[in-house]
């Protein structure tokens, strides 16, 4: 029973730090650990990074899917045909 607890604590306490982890990218969409500067208590200085991120890369296009089917015929004559 012990073991059943502790897995469930660990599992919640995972699940938690997950939430966090993207609430925080959520709200600066970077996962940068120097951005988020300002989580750190009052007394502590900023960490200053030594050697600085590459410039962000545009995010790729992905091509969208077309919808499935052909199109129904734009003239008259097929609109009168029917498969009833």
């Amino acid at each position: 029973m012990l073991v059943l607890f502790i897995l469930a604590v660990a599992a919640c306490e995972a699940a938690i730090a997950l939430a966090l982890i993207l609430m925080l990218y959520k709200r600066k969409k970077s996962l940068d650990v120097s951005i988020w500067q300002e989580l750190r208590e009052p007394d502590l200085e900023p960490n200053v990074d030594e050697e600085a991120l590459p410039a962000a890369e545009k995010p790729e296009d992905f091509q969208h899917l077309i919808p499935a089917g052909t199109e129904p015929p734009a003239n008259q004559e097929a609109q009168e045909v029917s498969h009833v």
